[in-house]
């Protein structure tokens, strides 16, 4: 019996689910200051986490044993963080953040090690929309402001993984993707009316596992 490869050449259109989970560092400084937080004091300092679920398309070309390709991904996310911070003058500041989407296009580079096996990175750029809120609340409990805000941000993308061809038109892969969207200005309306600048700074490592049906 003569045994085939599942695949003779990974040329062409694809499109595939994947699932994974991502966490990193957000720290965001005063630009505007108070007796809270004078202008460069810490505001928040925390950790997101969380899933993802998503989609992805792209197209590949394969030369030889070397592939180029592009590609773009969609996920529904849940990577929140919550953390308190002491005021310069006693209070305690609770700050949420919630990442709800990531979205990225990337171009990808790939070494076919075996026919059905292939290595890749990719690299390009990213997008996500936070939505944060935080409460200040007095040493006695006292809830004395809350504030809230919203932004899209973006930023670059650097990855790799790995994809195996199980069947003909099938293949599944792990990947991990660092994303940096650098330092943004944000805006922050508290409910006593009045607006503070804040410098936030965000990076996310993402880890994903994925399946793809190839055209």
């Amino acid at each position: 019996m003569v045994q085939t490869q599942a695949v003779s050449t990974w040329t062409g259109f694809y499109l595939g689910l994947h699932g994974g989970y991502a966490w990193g560092d957000s720290t965001a400084t005063a630009v505007t200051g108070n007796a809270n937080f004078p202008v460069g004091s810490t505001v928040s300092s925390g950790h997101p986490e969380g899933g993802l679920f998503g989609a992805q398309v792209g197209y590949n070309y394969q030369i030889s044993q070397w592939l180029i390709g592009l590609e773009g991904d969609y996920s529904i996310a849940d990577i929140s963080s919550t953390e308190s911070t002491t005021t310069a003058i006693g209070n305690t500041n609770t700050s949420s953040g919630k990442h709800k989407w990531l979205a990225d296009v990337t171009g990808r580079l790939g070494y076919v090690v075996m026919p059905d096996l292939l290595l890749y990175f990719k690299g390009g750029w990213a997008w996500t929309h936070n939505d944060a809120s935080s409460t200040l609340t007095s040493p006695a409990g006292v809830v004395l402001s809350t504030s809230t805000g919203s932004e899209d941000r973006d930023g670059f993308l650097v990855g790799g993984g790995v994809e195996y061809a199980f069947l003909p038109h099938w293949s599944a892969k792990l990947e991990y993707n660092y994303m940096d969207f650098g330092t943004t200005t944000v805006t922050r309306v508290s409910n006593t009316g009045t607006t503070s600048l804040r410098d936030s700074k965000l990076n996310l490592n993402v880890f994903k596992a994925g399946i793809n049906y190839r055209f």
